[in-house]
């Protein structure tokens, strides 16, 4: 079972909000250590703190500061930086109950899953009038707070003026407090993530932590992806319902409008259905180099990692189904990835398939067709335009289809590698999604004369390349 010098808490804040996390440090045992990845750099952390001591067991990872808070790519550099077997997944806005781990300890006992994939969850409680906050309401409350401005409860004799969690009462759904045995909630989790997304936060071992997408955001809908990623894992969740996390108050933000749109519109791209099977598509027939290769052979290496298999959809290539990785720097997500075939057709889109599709500049697929006629002593065709048709209905398809996952531009490689463990939760070298460079130099030189010559091409391809912008 977990011992104290065994957990990492994993949080995260902006750089104006790490008094909070001071307050959670101060909430735990010492021997427990929390790591808090901050939006902001080291200085901001320090001009905001002040002359305040950190406590020991506190670590904070900058970051440069982002004008819209990245908050699942801060998940993501926490879980990275940990390095003990067992983390708790927490936003920085809690602080614990007296005797949180004893009682834990002890439950988790009774529950005798330890060996298994099993988050355990307390009950979560919030302020939602302002009743445990020292000082009047403030709309700079969180950019001028000290320690003393807060006092939350301990105990659950003190708790007389705080609530359940948001929409925990669909989870939590037996009584809470002292005495109440521990219940499993996986089930109601997943008959609800269609409709109200999870967010309990918990316990479990770090090798079976999932990557966050991090295309989420300041909200809402980021740490509901990430507990979401871990329901796809195979993760169990276990209430415990006699130990509590209390949320410090502090008044609604108004700020995030346009980011709610586009998380939500996210989520129903990506990640509302269960289903993980992803077909990695080549707008024009193009996909990265080498990349079907290098999935067949990085992923087959054992039962734990992957297992290849032959697939029966029309057309594929080859595919890989990926299970958990030992590596806890690269823990992924259960799914399976299909490479091919290399055009769009309309009848993809009624699968059950979540779609990747992969596209670069049109003067990049002419000088590799120009290649592959010259090495057969044949002068490329003239009607460049008909290897461009049977992709003709991608503005249809990304406009309206939801089973378009993500679009991946070839021409930022490193984009396309973070976008693909966004997915996948697989994290691969950016390598993997260069193109052949010789070919990618010649198409570079040439696009602007291209664009005079076939305007038609780049009316597709500039579609395509803003679309995949306002995934981002």
């Amino acid at each position: 079972m977990f011992a104290n010098k065994n957990i990492a808490i994993l949080t995260h804040c902006d750089y104006r909000r790490v008094i909070r996390a001071l307050l959670l440090a101060q909430s735990v045992p010492a021997e427990i250590e929390v790591i808090c990845a901050v939006n902001g750099t080291n200085q901001d952390i320090r001009m905001r703190l002040g002359d305040r001591k950190v406590p020991d067991n506190l670590i904070f990872v900058d970051s440069e500061r982002q004008y819209i808070y990245p908050a699942n790519a801060l998940r993501n550099i926490a879980l990275e930086s940990a390095t003990r077997e067992w983390v708790f997944y927490i936003d920085c806005d809690f602080i614990f109950c007296t005797n949180f781990w004893d009682v834990l300890r002890q439950r988790a006992t009774e529950l005798g899953n330890a060996a298994d994939k099993v988050c355990y969850c307390p009950v979560a409680l919030c302020d939602p009038r302002g009743e445990f906050l020292a000082q009047p309401d403030n709309p700079r409350q969180v950019e001028v707070e000290s320690e003393s401005d807060h006092r939350p409860p301990r105990d659950w004799e003190d708790c007389d003026g705080a609530c359940l969690f948001k929409n925990h009462k669909m989870y939590f759904s037996m009584p809470f407090g002292s005495g109440f045995a521990p219940y499993e909630i996986t089930d109601a989790m997943k008959r609800l993530r269609n409709i109200v997304p999870s967010e309990p936060w918990g316990l479990l071992k770090r090798k079976h932590a999932v990557f966050a997408d991090e295309d989420f955001r300041s909200g809402p809908m980021d740490k509901q992806q990430a507990v979401s990623a871990l329901l796809d894992c195979g993760v169990r969740f276990f209430a415990i319902p006699d130990i509590f996390i209390f949320h410090l108050w502090h008044p609604e933000s108004l700020d995030n409008k346009y980011d709610r749109v586009r998380n939500e519109c996210l989520w129903a791209r990506r990640h509302r259905d269960t289903s993980r099977t992803y077909l990695l598509i080549g707008l024009g027939g193009i996909l990265p180099h080498g990349l079907e290769g290098r999935l067949q052979n990085t992923m087959s290496r054992s039962d734990e990692q992957a297992v290849i298999k032959d697939s029966a959809l029309a057309g594929t290539k080859a595919s890989c189904e990926f299970g958990n990785s030992q590596n806890h720097n690269s823990p992924v997500v259960l799914g399976e990835v299909i490479v091919g075939p290399h055009a769009i057709s309309r009848d993809l889109f009624a699968r059950h398939l979540r779609l990747c599709v992969f596209f670069s500049s049109p003067a990049y697929y002419r000088e590799t067709y120009n290649c592959s006629a010259t090495a057969r002593g044949n002068q490329a065709p003239s009607d460049y335009v008909r290897l461009f048709s049977e992709s003709g209905n991608i503005h249809d398809a990304i406009a309206s289809i939801e089973n378009v996952s993500a679009l991946f531009h070839l021409g930022d490689p490193n984009r396309c590698s973070r976008m693909f463990r966004n997915l996948t939760g697989v994290g691969v070298p950016v390598e993997w999604f260069e193109m052949e460079k010789c070919l990618a130099t010649r198409a570079r030189l040439r696009e602007n004369q291209d664009r005079l010559l076939y305007p038609n091409e780049y009316l597709l391809y500039d579609f395509a390349r803003a679309c995949a912008g306002s995934f981002r």
